[in-house]
């Protein structure tokens, strides 16, 4: 549970707009409340223009951990580069590898780096995603180039209307690979469901069960599925997200209901 309200509030962060200079807290809460857990460390991300710098926060704190590194993303053009840096700095590790993916067109590609530079490592394998009208399909290179290596399956992903596939292909082509089960999306009005497929398929796997989010306003609710269907599982508990102002609480509900359980602690996000 605390993992899936982690990346809840992680994929909030995407959000974050380039520009302008902001700062965004992620920090944990006691239980059963919006305030902060002062005995728990925090996350700070920060942004200016085009770059933005991660690090960790002393417990209870916006400030930042000076014994602990951090991490770096900077945007110029089609080209992000993504670095460890020294504890308590912005300046980057140069004993570390980083990331970097360059966007061309339809297609994008992301490889690592040699230590402390954005040249790529060519010993090393990256990934290569490519979109075709209403289709995207991610597949590993071989090592140092953009070619596809062809003993290695992919993943392709398939929009339609308000729905989208999403299966493993044969190596080394766009072709599903029909013995492998596949996750399917829907959304509808406010709500959206996520559900495995039987192998080969678009149908519904009815033995297992979904995900379904609900989003009214400012909230949403997350939770899952009785096998084969869109009706919640009343005994399993769900995610609650709110955003009120410039802050997103996201915790965890008691089963069957969209009431927080104030046994257990929560995720507080706060931008600035």
């Amino acid at each position: 549970m605390k993992k899936l309200i982690i990346a809840v509030v992680s994929i909030l962060t995407v959000g974050t707009q380039w520009g302008s200079a902001q700062t965004t807290t992620i920090y944990p809460t006691i239980p059963g409340t919006t305030i902060r857990d002062y005995s728990q460390p925090g996350v700070k991300v920060e942004t200016q223009g085009r770059s933005a710098v991660a690090y960790p926060t002393l417990p209870g704190t916006s400030i930042r951990d000076y014994s602990r590194p951090g991490a770096r993303l900077d945007t110029e053009g089609r080209t992000t580069t993504v670095y460890p840096t020294l504890p308590g700095t912005t300046i980057r590790d140069y004993s570390q590898p980083g990331a970097k993916v360059e966007s061309q067109g339809r297609s994008a590609v992301a490889y690592p780096t040699l230590p402390g530079t954005s040249i790529r490592d060519f010993s090393q394998p990256g990934a290569k995603a490519e979109t075709d009208g209403r289709s995207t399909t991610v597949y590993p290179t071989l090592p140092g180039t953009t070619i596809r290596d062809y003993s290695q399956p992919g993943v392709k992903v398939e929009s339609q209307g308000r729905s989208a596939v999403a299966y493993p292909t044969l190596p080394g082509t766009s072709i599903r690979d029909y013995s492998q089960p596949g996750a399917k999306a829907e959304t509808d009005g406010r709500s959206a469901t996520v559900y495995p497929t039987l192998p080969g398929t678009t149908i519904r796997d009815y033995s297992q069960p979904g995900v379904k989010v609900e989003t009214q306003g400012r909230s949403a609710v997350a939770y899952p599925t009785l096998p084969g269907t869109t009706i919640r599982d009343y005994s399993q508990p769900g995610v609650k997200v709110e955003t009120r102002g410039d802050s997103t609480y996201a915790y965890p509900t008691l089963p069957g209901t969209s009431i927080r359980d104030y046994s257990q602690p929560g995720v507080r996000l706060d931008k600035k």
